[in-house]
């Protein structure tokens, strides 16, 4: 089975949604892109058909050394290797990706048949440079994952059931980064994100699906999120007065998804759980 890249982002922003301000809006635009640069499809054992797939996020030390960040039911399982990824921004497909992994650790409070679902994975050297500058800073990584009513909630991924046959090729898959605006509705018993999964509205830019009914400025439900586990639930903040919006500033990874209530609530490990692990993590990396 081979794997392909599509320039699609299915759910992007309506400006007027976020200000008046046309330079507020673009840089809000610029934060949304910010997060699906960052977005890696993941496919453990090398082969969709029978491993499946997953999202990450794409993150780099303090020295450059970029890493992803993803969901540790990805690849805690043995036959993980080879980890094929797929790059969406560079339309880039790497058979035999991943070096080590590091599962997070149990977090406090919490029994140990409920470890916390988040894992590191490193690369192999020959790609850290052209992923370098895809990736986030470990400045986007927040101590807290409060939220806002004038906070933007992004829930970003590869979904498979945005997937779907090449037209020109049926040995290739086109797969969609969806960044979807959402909300925090809360938390469960074990700490983890509520985070709203049913109903999302196009932007006017949005692509045809062959087998979705997809109608910008339409609202339209949501398919299952499966394969959007170990992506992102970014929080967006707006800047202030007289200042500019900026990814690197405002764009904060407070959750990483994991688990579905089969409804309407994508459910993610929060930053509280895992945050300070992967910073001293990644000092040791280096």
């Amino acid at each position: 089975m081979h794997l392909d890249a599509s320039a699609h982002k299915l759910f992007g922003p309506d400006s007027q949604m976020f200000t008046k301000n046309e330079i507020q809006a673009h840089a809000r635009q610029a934060c949304v892109d910010f997060c699906s640069r960052t977005t890696i499809l993941l496919v453990p054992g090398g082969n969709l058909v029978t491993g499946g797939s997953g999202s990450a996020v794409l993150l780099r030390t303090d020295s450059g050394k970029p890493f992803l960040l993803t969901a540790a039911h990805v690849v805690e399982e043995v036959g993980w290797k080879p980890l094929r990824l797929l790059v969406p921004t560079l339309d880039k497909n790497v058979p035999d990706a991943g070096m080590e992994a590091f599962l997070a650790p149990l977090a406090a409070g919490r029994p140990a048949e409920k470890p916390v679902d988040v894992a590191v994975v490193t690369f192999r050297a020959d790609l850290h440079a052209e992923l370098r500058p895809l990736a986030a800073g470990m400045e986007a990584i927040p101590n807290d994952d409060d939220t806002q009513l004038d906070d933007v909630v992004i829930l970003a991924g590869l979904p498979s059931f945005l997937s779907f046959p090449s037209p020109v090729d049926a040995r290739k898959y086109l797969f969609s980064t969806i960044t979807h605006h959402t909300g925090v509705t809360g938390k469960d018993e074990d700490g983890r994100l509520k985070v709203e999964w049913s109903e999302a509205v196009p932007h006017q830019s949005a692509p045809k699906y062959p087998h979705l009914d997809v109608q910008p400025g339409k609202s339209m439900p949501l398919g299952s999120p499966a394969g959007i586990s170990g992506g992102a639930v970014w929080r967006i903040r707006g800047a202030g007065p007289g200042k500019m919006w900026s990814p690197s500033s405002h764009a904060n990874l407070i959750g990483v998804p994991v688990s579905w209530n089969q409804r309407d609530t994508e459910y993610a490990e929060s930053v509280t759980a895992w945050g300070t692990w992967l910073k001293d993590l990644v000092r040791q990396l280096g």
